[in-house]
């Protein structure tokens, strides 16, 4: 393994018997990797919980470890009066790909991929399932209208392919689709679990890193296993003493409050937005963004309580518009001026 690998690759497990997390989960996906069929499935849960790495090891027990020799390739789809380019990453047994990565062309997308994918036999029918898997990365990102074309083509072609979508918001994905998959939850691992894998990995690298680093990166990133590990491994580059990394989107958010909170006006707007747009480009979502900038202020003591449960209330309701609607900015920056309204009208 090369020095420069990142640990999160490195230590992913590649094998189901290799999942430390949920055994109850782990047994079920063993289960359905043993029978000749198994439903259309949906993995969902919070980021970072590990949902990626079960779909790869599920698929790893019921193809072999050839699901990993991966071909990422760009392909074109032309439409009548324009074509569309998208990233498809496949291996002899599967195809993966994020439909959102191509905006409100995703419905064209979905169709065209799961129809030509069907259109293919397996390499060895004696040998592995009779039909192909389409992994679909991020689906609760999908516009509605990408979905209804998704439950169609899914009907239609259900002999020759099985569907599993990764989604953190299962309830943007809509009922039809629902009804026809089997969901399963994989819930964020404990602190006690994130830190048996990170003090493993530490002796492993031989990092010099003491107890209290170990908890302080679990409790700047939650449960987010693959930040914590991302984290542990920026941290041991650095000469950080007692301290651990921060990467730059935490300053990020520290300074969207911090200036809703120092001024509210037009011009601070602006200068906000800009960095609405470094996090979007960090890929965090809107929902996310919503839920960090409320956590934020619900934990800072300075600010009055009334003030934190309008806060509350308006996160709710642009959390909900967020996240059916297809314009993250636009929510984002509706919901920074309803806080300044809610500081401004306290001032007066």
């Amino acid at each position: 393994m090369e020095e420069n690998t990142l640990w999160m690759d490195k230590y992913k497990p590649r094998k189901i018997e290799e999942l430390t997390f949920h055994p109850n989960q782990t047994e079920l996906l063993k289960s359905l990797s043993e029978n000749s069929e198994f439903p259309h499935l949906i993995f969902y849960g919070p980021d970072g919980a590990g949902k990626k790495t079960r779909v790869h090891c599920f698929l790893a027990k019921v193809y072999g470890d050839g699901i990993y020799k991966m071909n990422t390739v760009n392909k074109e789809l032309k439409l009548k009066s324009r074509s569309i380019s998208y990233m498809v990453t496949s291996s002899n047994y599967h195809l993966e790909f994020c439909p959102s990565d191509v905006g409100n062309n995703d419905k064209f997308i979905i169709s065209n991929v799961i129809k030509e994918t069907s259109s293919f036999a397996q390499l060895d029918s004696e040998s592995q399932k009779n039909f192909k898997v389409i992994v679909l990365l991020e689906a609760d990102k999908m516009t509605k209208e990408a979905q209804s074309a998704l439950r169609r083509t899914m009907e239609k072609y259900s002999e020759n392919c099985r569907i599993i979508m990764i989604v953190n918001d299962l309830s943007a994905i809509i009922d039809p689709i629902r009804s026809r998959c089997f969901s399963l939850r994989i819930p964020a691992p404990n602190a006690k679990e994130i830190k048996e894998v990170l003090k493993k990995i530490k002796k492993e690298e031989g990092v010099d890193m003491n107890e209290n680093q170990i908890d302080s990166i679990i409790e700047k990133h939650g449960k987010n296993v693959r930040e914590c590990i991302t984290c542990l491994q920026m941290t041991s580059l650095g000469n950080y003493n007692n301290r651990v990394y921060e990467p730059e989107y935490v300053n990020i958010f520290n300074s969207i409050n911090k200036q809703i909170m120092r001024e509210q006006s037009a011009k601070s707007l602006r200068e906000i937005r800009s960095l609405f747009m470094e996090l979007l480009i960090h890929g965090f979502r809107a929902p996310y963004i919503i839920y960090k900038m409320t956590s934020d202020i619900i934990d800072d003591n300075k600010i009055k309580e009334d003030i934190k449960k309008k806060v509350i209330e308006a996160g709710a309701l642009f959390d909900l518009r967020a996240k059916n609607g297809t314009k993250d900015f636009i929510h984002l920056e509706a919901f920074a001026a309803k806080i300044m309204m809610f500081i401004a009208e306290d001032n007066k």
